[in-house]
């Protein structure tokens, strides 16, 4: 699934917000499922930006590659993240209010006959008062079942 619109935009929140878009219905049976998810976004240095995935079943471990948190451009130091559970945000940079920057996030949800919803969830990190555009168009997100 691709996002045809910018999501729309996070100002002077921490608050994890679902994105209507990038969610995808896995259904009730037993098996493996990978995703990839390709983030475009931004947001102040200041405010840097998190991401969480909401989930109600299955194990699932995630993992994204963003710009660090502090960082001062849009290059430099690499932010690796792992999660395993449900609403846990992890925390990336940003460069600057309308400066474009790419997330990459790959997971696994392994499911035992119950049926979920995997949601992307965005916020600012740390509360400013500026637009953070949590997804831009062409954001993105690849599914497919390995067992």
């Amino acid at each position: 699934v691709r996002r045809s619109t910018d999501a729309a935009n996070i100002n002077n929140s921490t608050t994890l917000v679902s994105d209507p878009t990038l969610v995808s219905t896995f259904p009730a049976v037993t098996g493996v499922y990978k995703w990839r998810d390709v983030i475009y976004y931004s947001s102040s240095q200041a405010a840097d930006y998190k991401i969480a995935y909401l989930f109600t079943a299955g194990t699932v471990i995630w993992g994204a590659t963003g710009l660090a948190t502090g960082a001062v451009a849009t290059t430099g130091d690499a932010q690796f993240a792992v999660q395993t559970v449900s609403d846990v945000a992890s925390p990336f940079g940003g460069a600057a209010v309308g400066t474009r920057l790419m997330l990459t996030v790959e997971g696994e949800i392994a499911l035992t006959g119950v049926g979920t919803n995997l949601t992307l969830q965005y916020a600012q990190n740390t509360l400013d008062a500026t637009n953070t555009v949590p997804a831009y168009t062409g954001s993105h997100r690849e599914v497919w079942r390995m067992s």
